[in-house]
């Protein structure tokens, strides 16, 4: 066991921790001048929240970037204690040394909530992006601490070792194993063919069980191979990560796989330029290669959009063997982007998806989509741009849109949700919600954190 790894060095002895409530935004504390992105949040059994992300520091060469997470323990009362900077964990240190003396970079991490405690995944590549491998740690919660569970100070225990992600930046996501109760799977993308403007990526999933450390691993194993996720035509090589795989559960402890695929004309025989969305349901991977058991192409309003970003959702209290997707899509080379939302399902080998109308109108960019997936509680919050005025909009299922107060310029938001909540909250359900945006104060990227409570 590796202790919390503060970002600073504890001179004295912590303050009693100011709390906040429901409804309240905090921004979270961050570390030099750099921007802060790339937010992902949990919440555990207990209520805790946990929230991770990468930040740039301009003060290393090649703009190297750190994972950082900061503990937000539940204090009881409807009440979550707000971090302080020296209570900041750093999780992906880039002058860790692992591929040398040069800085490194760590950037793009997910977050998964199991039980009591809390897993970090992420990316680290060398200065040159030569190599790179896939780090995951384990964040416990000790009497409102945070203790981390690693190889040593600022690195993550070996997922993959032989990762190549110059190109589609890995975009690890991660899921609680059914079959382990201290287990995780992370599914990632490889690069394999690039030769712009075709390019084509495997899907990996590899497993580790916490139940002794070092954590035993399973695979990595082959998901998906070779598949494509060309440049555009016209919008050339999109920006940011690649296939953006994202992972789920279903009732049946089955994973449900959703990625994006752009395959231009011609490349493995596609008669025309064709973009969709994959889902693909799996047998689940612990000792042994994964067994595709459905799957489901879903696209935009014409066979040559792109559509990006899937995001997935579900819940084991619905009664319902379903899963929440929503992604965005746009014409090659457009701006214009519309959100989708839909209800999947799984019928032997057979899979099918159910409209959820989230209202798309007039000349308004919706993007970053992130459904909600509960009980009681479905939805979907997605970005709207429009005339250069961005907000942060929620679409309850069965009622009308809103617009969620944040601070201007919301970006990139993630949401998790916690069924039933804490006792003292009358079982209420917890849907924590992350986003970055300028800070009113500092002007850089920053963190920002707001927790709703749905009936």
């Amino acid at each position: 066991m590796c202790p919390a790894t503060p970002l600073l060095a504890l001179a004295a002895l912590l303050p009693v921790p100011q709390a906040f409530s429901a409804a309240t935004t905090v921004e979270l504390p961050a570390t030099g001048s750099g921007d802060a992105d790339h937010a992902t949040v949990a919440i555990n059994a207990d209520g805790d929240i946990l929230v991770a992300w990468s930040t740039r520091r301009p003060d290393l060469p090649d703009n190297a970037f750190q994972v950082e997470a900061c503990l937000l323990p539940y204090l009881g009362g409807g009440r979550w204690a707000r971090p302080a900077e020296l209570e900041l964990l750093l999780l992906g240190d880039p002058m860790a040394g692992v591929f040398g003396a040069a800085a490194e970079s760590c950037r793009k991490p997910d977050v998964q909530a199991v039980g009591h405690d809390f897993f970090v995944v992420w990316p680290r590549s060398s200065a040159d992006r030569s190599s790179c491998r896939l780090e995951l740690v384990r964040v416990r919660v000790l009497g409102g601490t945070a203790e981390v569970d690693a190889p040593q100070p600022g690195r993550g225990y070996l997922v993959d070792g032989t990762l190549d992600a110059d190109s589609a930046g890995a975009m690890p996501d991660l899921v609680e194993s059914p079959l382990l109760p201290q287990g995780v799977a992370v599914v990632y993308a490889d690069d394999e063919l690039q030769a712009p403007p075709l390019r084509e990526f495997d899907l990996r999933v590899a497993v580790a069980d916490f139940a002794s450390l070092p954590p035993v691993l399973h695979g990595p194993f082959l998901l998906v191979d070779d598949l494509p996720c060309d440049d555009g035509l016209r919008g050339g090589e999109p920006a940011g990560g690649k296939v953006l795989p994202d992972v789920v559960l279903d009732d049946m402890g089955n994973l449900v796989v959703a990625w994006e695929e752009y395959a231009r004309a011609g490349h493995g025989g596609a008669a025309s330029d064709r973009g969709s969305i994959q889902v693909r349901w799996f047998s689940d991977p612990v000792l042994d290669v994964p067994q595709p058991l459905a799957t489901l192409r879903l696209g935009g309003r014409a066979v040559s959009d792109r559509p990006r970003r899937p995001n997935l959702a579900s819940s084991r209290l619905d009664a319902d063997d379903t899963v929440a997707l929503a992604y965005m899509s746009a014409a090659d080379g457009s701006s214009l982007a519309d959100v989708n939302w839909c209800s999947l399902a799984r019928d032997g080998a057979l899979g099918s998806s159910l409209d959820l109308g989230y209202p798309c109108t007039g000349p308004v960019t919706e993007a970053l989509p992130v459904p909600v997936q509960g009980a009681s509680l479905q939805a979907c919050l997605a970005i709207a741009s429009e005339a250069g005025q961005v907000r942060l909009q929620g679409f309850p299922r069965g009622r009308g849109l809103q617009t969620l107060p944040t601070v201007p310029q919301p970006w990139r938001p993630a949401a998790d949700l916690l069924e039933p909540g804490p006792a003292d909250l009358g079982g209420r359900t917890v849907i924590p919600i992350s986003y970055e945006a300028p800070s009113p104060t500092a002007g850089a990227l920053r963190i920002f954190l707001v927790i709703r409570l749905a009936p």
